[in-house]
C-alpha cells in the first residue's frame, strides 16, 4: 500500500497595533461602560466636645466628608468638586473644611454640595461619570441666640400683664426645671405686680453636655448658660406671709439659667432658672420666694 503524505501549513496571523490610545490622567480603561460612583453618607461634624452633628456656630471650621463607592476603580482618583450657599470650602478630596461667615441671621439652613467626577476609556473614547450628593447643616450664633431667648424670658416676667404661657414660651417642656419654673411665675403673678425694673445684657457660654454653676447651689445640666443681673420693684397685690397687700418691695440679683439644644427642632431652648440675690438684698425680701423667677 502506497501511502502519501499531505503536508498542511499553518498560517500564523500577527495582529499589530499601530499605536497606543491615550488616556486622561488618573482615567481608568475598560472595554465596557462603566457604572458611575455612589455617594454614601455625607458627614458634617465639629470638633467641639458633644457638639451635635450638622451644626455650626458663627467663624466655626467644621470638617466635612463624603463616603464613596465603585465596583472598579479607586475613588482617590476622582474628581470632588465641593460648594455651599453660605460660607467657604477649603481643602480638596473626600475631605474637605467648611468655615462658616462670622456673621448670620441665625438660625440658618446650609446647604454643602459635592460633585464627583469619575474619568475613565471604555471603546476607545473618553467618557466621564458625574454623581452629586448634598447635605444641610444648622447654622448658629448660639451665644447671641441664647442671650436674646435669656434676656426675653426676664424682660416677659417683668411684664405683669403678660400671661405665664407667654413668659414660658421659650423653655422646653418636659425639661427637668421648666415644670418648677412655670410654678414660680404663676406665683410672682399671684401675689405681686413688678413696677419697675432692669434687665441687664446676658453673659452666656457654651459648652454642650456640661453643667451651668451656680453660686451657693448645685450645678445644673445644660449645653450653655446665661447669668443675667436683674432688679425689680413689685408691690404686693395681696396679704402675704411677711408683707401686707400694697406693700413695696426690691429685689437685686443675678439670674442663672440654663439651655440646651434640640437637634429635632434646630434651635435653642431654656430649661432652668436660679434666682441669687445680692448679698446687700434685705433679709425680709429674701424669704418672698415667690418675688423672683
Amino acid at each position: 500500500m502506497n501511502r502519501r503524505h499531505v503536508i498542511i501549513p499553518l498560517l500564523v496571523l500577527a495582529a499589530g497595533c499601530s499605536g497606543t490610545p491615550t488616556r486622561p490622567a488618573g482615567a481608568i480603561t475598560t472595554s465596557t461602560l462603566n457604572a458611575p460612583p455612589v455617594i454614601g453618607v455625607l458627614t458634617v461634624q465639629g470638633t467641639r466636645s458633644k457638639e451635635p452633628p450638622n451644626f455650626a456656630d458663627v467663624a466655626e471650621r467644621v470638617p466635612v466628608s463624603v463616603e464613596v463607592t465603585d465596583a472598579e476603580s479607586n475613588v482617590n482618583d476622582f474628581r470632588y468638586t465641593w460648594s455651599a450657599t453660605l460660607g467657604t470650602i477649603s481643602g480638596t478630596g473626600r475631605n474637605v473644611i467648611w468655615t462658616a461667615p462670622a456673621t448670620v441671621n441665625a438660625p440658618t439652613a446650609v446647604t454643602l454640595n459635592v460633585e464627583v467626577v469619575e474619568t475613565y476609556t471604555a471603546q476607545g473614547k473618553s467618557r466621564e461619570n458625574r454623581v452629586t450628593g448634598s447635605v444641610t447643616l444648622s447654622l448658629h450664633d448660639s451665644v447671641k441666640e441664647v442671650s436674646d431667648l435669656s434676656r426675653q424670658f426676664l424682660v416677659d416676667f417683668s411684664n405683669s400683664d403678660l400671661p405665664t404661657d407667654t413668659v414660658m414660651r421659650h423653655f422646653q417642656p418636659g425639661c427637668y426645671g421648666t415644670d418648677n419654673e412655670t410654678y414660680d411665675v404663676n406665683r410672682n403673678r399671684q401675689d405681686y405686680r413688678i413696677m419697675s425694673w432692669t434687665v441687664d445684657a446676658p453673659v452666656t457660654t457654651v459648652s454642650f453636655g456640661s453643667v451651668c454653676p451656680i453660686p451657693t447651689r448645685n450645678t445644673v445640666q445644660g449645653d450653655a448658660c446665661s447669668r443675667v443681673h436683674t432688679d425689680w420693684r413689685s408691690m404686693a397685690v395681696r396679704d402675704l406671709d411677711g408683707m401686707a397687700r400694697g406693700q413695696l418691695a426690691e429685689a437685686h440679683g443675678t439670674d442663672y439659667i440654663s439651655a440646651f439644644y434640640y437637634r429635632d427642632q434646630k434651635r435653642w431652648r431654656l430649661c432652668d432658672s436660679q434666682y441669687i440675690l445680692d448679698p446687700s438684698t434685705p433679709p425680709r425680701t429674701q424669704l418672698l420666694r415667690s418675688l423672683v423667677p
